[in-house]
């Protein structure tokens, strides 16, 4: 639930919405959300519902990150089998990139589904790709996810808020993707080095 909130919470395009309709679209108790606002606002991140240190929430969902299951398989065309596969899904990390910047190449193909279709994408792929290690990834997370997702260039990806803590926990040259990102979204910097990230140099 508290993941829910927070990408409503950080999301560019809704600032100043009221705490009771976060809680509402969260699918959240009130005094849920009011508590983790309240938390949020301790630590100098926001006054009321308006967020004032966007780097300082990030930073609190690393701390309480739960990573999703995952599958790994290798396909002859990701792009092609997730744009024609008729199951929802939301994409993120490399090929969720290239439909907002264009910054990362798209090496792997990481897509959001839900835990009741993961048979059908499993015998899907399995018609011309193959299992294990490779460009794509299925993730097993919460369904809200893909109800927060946007359509870019054809593609349903995430929120941008949950782009950017994929592209964090991904490491590497995602995190200067994330810090783009960041920029554009906030109008603000980047922490130097995110917390959590233990993987980066």
């Amino acid at each position: 639930m508290r993941e829910r909130i927070l990408r409503r919470i950080l999301d560019p395009d809704t600032d100043h919405r009221p705490l009771y309709r976060i809680a509402r679209d969260s699918g959240a108790a009130y005094s849920w959300a009011y508590e983790l606002t309240r938390d949020l606002g301790k630590i100098g991140a926001m006054k009321s519902t308006r967020v004032t240190r966007p780097d300082r929430i990030y930073s609190y969902w690393l701390r309480h990150y739960v990573p999703p299951l995952y599958s790994e398989y290798h396909s002859p065309d990701p792009l092609k089998l997730i744009t024609g596969i008729d199951l929802d899904c939301a994409v993120t990390t490399y090929g969720a990139d290239q439909a907002i910047q264009r910054y990362l190449f798209p090496r792997r193909y990481d897509v959001y589904i839900r835990r009741e279709d993961a048979p059908a994408w499993h015998k899907g792929i399995l018609r011309n790709g193959f299992v294990g290690g490779g460009n794509l990834r299925l993730l097993l997370h919460d369904p809200d996810i893909l109800k927060t997702g946007e359509t870019r260039r054809g593609l349903k990806i995430v929120c941008l808020p949950q782009l950017i803590l994929d592209l964090i926990v991904e490491g590497g040259v995602c995190t200067e993707a994330a810090r783009l990102l960041f920029r554009r979204a906030y109008d603000a910097n980047p922490p130097v080095r995110w917390p959590g990230d233990s993987r980066q140099p």
